[in-house]
């Protein structure tokens, strides 16, 4: 697939850029909207970090909605929750990631005082 902004393949994109086939930055760009995503970036801090950290942790509590609940399920249901669990903290650990990552240079320059 070809993004209809930019007209580059898709196909070998993170999905997190992409909504739908296109580019998530081309299709800002094109609504006038480009600085949103540098302005999303920038002002993540260590309590996003921390918020995004907590969301991960819900993978043991959605696991064990499954299993509390596997009895009523089909094999290919009980496969396609497990799927849909493994994608949506694919997307949330990724995303806990990037923020990670971000923040890396503002703690360089950190005074922190260890214990």
């Amino acid at each position: 697939m070809k993004c209809y902004f930019c007209d580059k393949e898709t196909d070998m994109v993170d999905i997190e850029y992409l909504i739908g086939q296109n580019h998530l930055s081309c299709m800002l760009e094109n609504a006038g909207l480009s600085h949103l995503k540098k302005e999303a970036v920038m002002t993540k801090d260590r309590f996003h970090l921390e918020q995004e950290i907590m969301d991960c942790w819900g993978v043991t509590d959605d696991v064990q909605t499954i299993i509390d609940n596997c009895e009523d399920m089909t094999e290919d249901q009980l496969m396609n929750s497990l799927i849909g669990i493994r994608e949506l903290y694919d997307l949330k650990f990724r995303t806990l990631f990037n923020t990670f990552e971000g923040l890396i240079p503002s703690m360089k320059n950190c005074q922190c005082k260890e214990v």
